[in-house]
């Protein structure tokens, strides 16, 4: 690269966001006419906001851990993807995203929570990306920074585990994006955590 003055920081790009309350079906019309990609966090439960919201969207992803506890949830969401697709939504892509799974080797919770979702809740599909449990993301939040930027703050072995962090979080955004027609960009994760270089005493 070609040395270039020291100057300030980028500034981040700003997102608008709005807070929208009761039925958002117009709202979210309006948005869609004057943004190229509408983002609705709707919240988990059955209300006016996530409903009304759904009969305008292209695409719903749940995030859901693989423990009976949350699955136990699911066809009551389910219900409600039914009830959309019966108006006449039949193009309506739905996924479950199963997140905070085990990273154990023998772990048979990512098998089972499939098998879970196809029998209970059959207006989903399980999206091919999985996010695992991995100690950088609490660090992160309670830190309120990215997986990234914590990795500077840890050893290899935390730099690691921030890596595949990053790594999953990236492969599930690209699946989202391919599937709802909004091109991937070309920049990836692959070096996104900071690589340190330890130097021993006897190096």
């Amino acid at each position: 690269h070609m040395l270039e003055q020291p100057g300030p920081e980028p500034r981040p790009k700003r997102i608008p966001w709005v807070v929208l309350n009761g039925n958002t079906y117009h709202a979210l019309r309006d948005l869609e006419r004057r943004y190229e990609v509408v983002i609705v966090d709707a919240g988990g439960a059955d209300s006016e906001e996530f409903t009304t919201a759904t009969t305008t969207a292209n695409a719903v992803y749940t995030c859901i851990v693989p423990s009976d506890c949350d699955l136990g949830t699911l066809p009551q969401v389910n219900a409600v993807i039914g009830r959309v697709r019966d108006l006449g939504r039949t193009d309506l892509i739905a996924k479950v995203v199963l997140n905070l799974c085990s990273n154990h080797p023998a772990a048979t919770d990512v098998d089972e929570a499939r098998v879970f979702v196809a029998e209970h809740a059959p207006h989903f599909r399980c999206a091919s990306s999985v996010i695992h449990h991995r100690d950088p993301f609490k660090q992160s939040y309670k830190a309120r920074i990215t997986v990234t930027e914590a990795a500077t703050m840890l050893d290899r072995r935390g730099r690691q585990a921030a890596q595949k962090a990053a790594d999953e979080v990236w492969r599930l955004f690209a699946e989202v994006a391919r599937e709802v027609g909004v091109p991937v960009p070309d920049v990836q994760p692959v070096h996104s955590v900071p690589q340190v270089q330890e130097v021993h005493g006897d190096e």
